[in-house]
Order: structure tokens, then C-alpha cells, then sequence
């Protein structure tokens, strides 16, 4: 018997991997998915002492730069006495790491009421920022005195208005049970 393969001028190749070809599909999405980069903003309101030396909020900014930069995360942070805010980027493992972390309130050094998570930018190539950096409080002394002196006006304010209604409530409340007009 004569080849037909053979009297045709046609070539075959030779045949391709054999395997699961599923499993390398997978394989390869679960690694572009590990090296996927994501960037994204985030706000924490809560109340973050100062430490023994009186630097505001000195011991959360020690932690949550503890956190993301074990996480090898790039971006920006800034702490303040009532707010966490900043801009971070990684691979998604990371930040999904860091979010459940905040979320969970996982902090010895403060109290998180709320956080708040925005501008996600998924499969960025590149980070903006090469490094995790903390942006420091500058301002010089005579400020950061005379803005805690404000605030302490506020509160000293806030406090004398309370005081003045419950006394104006207090002066209806007897004319009402005296049943006396005040003219």
C-alpha cells in the first residue's frame, strides 16, 4: 500500500506538548495576577496620641510604617492626632493585606473610627513612587502652639455653649413648673 502523506508534497509537524493545558492557562493568570500593581488612596479618622516626647501621633505613624513596610509598599503616608491619610502601591497580595489590616483595626497605639478607601488603579506597570516616604509635621513651634491654643478655645468655647443651654433649658423647665412668667 502506497503512503498518500508520502505522494504529497504537504509536511507535518511534529506534535506540540503534550499536558493539562488548563493548568498552564492557570498557572499563568495566577502569576500575572501576583505581579498585577495596584495603587490607591485611603483616609482613617480616629484619635492617635502623641508620644512621651509630645511628637503627635508619633507611635501609630511607627506602626502603620511597620506595616507597609513590610508589605514592601511604595507611596506616601501622613499622620496627624485625628487622621491617617496617603497614597499607596504594590502587588495585590500586599494591599489587600494592608487594607484588611486597617480595616480590622489592628493598632496598639490609636483608635480607628472610620477608613476610607478610593482611587483604586489596578495593573499600573509602574509605581509612581519608588519609596515609602512619611510626610513629616513642619510647621515651626510658635504655629503648632498657637493652633493647639485655638483648639483649646474651641473646646473652651464648645463647652461654655453647652453649659449656657442646659441653663436656658434649666430656666424654662422652672418657669414651666412654677407656672411663673418672667417679664
Amino acid at each position: 500500500m502506497i503512503d498518500v502523506l508520502l505522494m504529497t508534497n504537504r509536511r507535518t509537524s511534529p506534535g506540540g506538548p503534550t499536558g493539562n493545558r488548563t493548568w498552564d492557562l492557570l498557572a499563568g493568570s495566577q502569576l500575572q495576577l501576583l505581579l498585577l500593581l495596584i495603587l490607591f488612596r485611603f483616609e482613617i479618622s480616629g484619635y492617635f496620641p502623641s508620644d512621651e516626647f509630645g511628637f503627635t501621633a508619633a507611635p501609630f505613624e511607627k506602626e502603620i510604617w511597620k506595616v507597609a513596610d513590610d508589605l514592601y509598599l511604595k507611596g506616601w503616608i501622613r499622620v496627624r492626632e485625628k487622621f491617617a491619610q496617603g497614597e499607596l502601591g504594590g502587588d495585590v497580595n500586599a494591599l489587600s493585606y494592608f487594607r484588611k489590616w486597617v480595616e480590622q483595626q489592628h493598632n496598639t497605639s490609636g483608635v480607628i473610627h472610620t477608613s476610607h478607601f478610593f482611587d483604586d488603579n489596578y495593573g499600573i506597570t509602574k509605581l509612581p513612587a519608588p519609596v515609602l516616604k512619611c510626610i513629616k509635621d513642619m510647621r515651626p513651634y510658635r504655629k503648632k502652639r498657637l493652633h493647639a491654643g485655638k483648639k483649646l478655645i474651641r473646646k473652651d468655647l464648645s463647652r461654655y455653649e453647652a453649659y449656657s443651654k442646659a441653663e436656658e433649658l434649666r430656666r424654662e423647665k422652672l418657669v414651666d413648673e412654677a407656672m411663673v412668667q418672667d417679664y
